[in-house]
């Protein structure tokens, strides 16, 4: 069974022709990510040898997924903090690690700086990834 969609002819009177074809293109695109978006959801849900059967509800739920869900894109400022997050635990690690606890005030002092940093980018990073 082919699946077609009318839209009335009023609602897009003013469309150019490259208008229309653009609107058919992206519908079409939506509604592939709909059908992905519910396969994968009757995936898991199904029970090991239950038929394959997608219903109204995983449609909607399909839907609702999609829109609640946008993909943001990673900001340059996310990924440097990240960056520094990364660096400042591996220089912590190194400063106590090889030097240990020596003496040195300068050394210790760039080891709490670091760890200090450490502590505060990896916290930003987890909050700001599960809010997305």
């Amino acid at each position: 069974m082919e699946i077609k969609i009318s839209i009335a002819d009023e609602m897009v009177a003013s469309f150019s022709s490259g208008a229309k074809e653009a609107l058919h293109e992206q519908m079409t695109k939506y509604a592939h990510h709909i059908i992905k978006e519910a396969h994968l959801l009757e995936e898991d849900a199904r029970v090991d040898g239950a038929k394959n059967e997608i219903t109204s509800n995983t449609i909607i739920t399909a839907t609702q997924r999609r829109k609640s869900n946008p993909i943001t894109k990673k900001t340059q400022w996310f990924i440097w903090i990240k960056l520094a997050s990364t660096f400042s635990l591996l220089f912590t690690g190194i400063f106590f690690g090889v030097y240990g606890m020596q003496p040195s005030v300068i050394l210790l002092l760039l080891s709490a700086l670091c760890l200090v940093c450490a502590c505060v980018t990896t916290v930003y990073v987890y909050i700001k990834e599960q809010v997305e």
